[in-house]
């Protein structure tokens, strides 16, 4: 989409094929986003980005998610001889 008032150019759809990673990254593309002058594609790739946040998985989730399988990974390995101590002093 081209606005031909700002000459500004808007690639539709750019997020369903490069969604943000993370909530920083998000957060970057809004600001940028947000400094479009046209308010017709502002207003469109805030609603993409939208959509594209609504299909990930924040970071505050995916930390709880990776916590739990840390958390189950060390009761199975509590009996085992990787335990955190031996482990580390493996890694020396």
């Amino acid at each position: 989409m081209f606005d031909d008032e700002t000459s500004e150019l808007l690639i539709t759809q750019w997020f369903v094929h490069n969604p943000p990673m993370n909530d920083r990254h998000s957060k970057g593309a809004k600001k940028q986003i947000e400094r479009t002058q046209s308010d017709f594609l502002r207003t469109t790739a805030l609603e993409e980005l939208k959509n594209a946040d609504a299909k990930r998985t924040p970071d505050e989730e995916k930390a709880k998610a990776a916590k739990a399988i840390v958390s189950d990974l060390g009761n199975h390995l509590s009996g085992n001889h990787l335990t955190k101590s031996n482990y580390s002093k493996k890694g020396k």
